[in-house]
């Protein structure tokens, strides 16, 4: 899972069972609240038409082809990119931080909306119900009880909403430290999160979540900015000394043991 990202899948047991009709609404209710939303869509059919300047170049040997017009940008990467999800997400220029996945049924790790046309396809994605945030169906009502999964009709979506916000705020709060510390400008990180998935902030700019990490008896120890340039400073300033050290230091790790096993 990406840090400070929260991607959701939107599937369905076949096509043309309102995926796209779902997703759209959705999108359409996070922006009304002010969320910033990316879309990844899977699709069975190529890209680019062929004969057309981006297939000439693909077939020439490029391996990105970018398409840029005035207020369009389009990214071909040639290659099999199948179900690398995680890869197609933090490669491409994706800044938004509810990224609404199309398709992919196959990876099984995801969050799940579930898009049924009828009731009666539920067994085919029984499978993937352990993973499910919601199940959009034209009948809910006719889905079997034991069904764990919150069930909603296509009429339903802001409600379908509430529970992605409710998912993403937990899933980037999860990622922050959760100290509460303040030096981010808010009071908590769950705040904090809100300003990420509103396209504010980004998980980066937490002042806590650095390159430095000190453990205490494998208790992870955060540390305020201050502290953290004090000990970087302390053991930059120590190592220097010592003969055989780089000239440029990149990285530090230390392991000590006290006491006797």
């Amino acid at each position: 899972m990406i840090p400070g990202k929260s991607i959701i899948q939107i599937i369905s047991a076949r096509k043309s069972a309102g995926k796209t009709a779902v997703g759209t609404k959705i999108v359409k209710e996070l922006k009304t609240r002010g969320f910033k939303v990316a879309v990844v869509k899977h699709v069975f059919h190529r890209i680019d038409v062929q004969g057309k300047d981006s297939d000439r170049y693909r077939r020439a040997g490029a391996e990105n082809v970018v398409l840029v017009s005035r207020s369009q940008l389009g990214f071909l990467s040639y290659g099999d990119w199948g179900q690398k999800l995680e890869n197609i997400v933090q490669n491409l220029p994706i800044s938004e931080n509810i990224v609404l996945v199309e398709g992919f049924k196959k990876i099984r790790v995801l969050p799940k909306i579930i898009v049924r046309k009828e009731p009666s396809e539920f067994e085919e994605l029984r499978k993937y119900v352990g993973n499910c945030l919601a199940i959009v169906c034209k009948e809910p009502s006719k889905l079997p009880e034991e069904t764990e999964c919150k069930k909603f009709s296509f009429n339903e979506v802001g409600k379908v909403v509430d529970i992605i916000v409710d998912y993403s705020i937990h899933k980037i709060t999860g990622d922050l430290p959760g100290i509460d510390c303040g030096f981010c400008g808010y009071s908590t990180c769950k705040d904090f999160a809100y300003a990420i998935l509103r396209g504010v902030k980004s998980i980066e700019d937490c002042p806590i979540k650095s390159e430095v990490e000190l453990k205490v008896n494998n208790r992870k120890i955060h540390l305020s900015p201050y502290p953290r340039q004090v000990l970087i400073g302390i053991l930059k300033g120590y190592l220097e000394s010592l003969k055989g050290v780089p000239g440029e230091i990149k990285e530090i790790s230390i392991y000590i043991k006290l006491g006797k096993k």
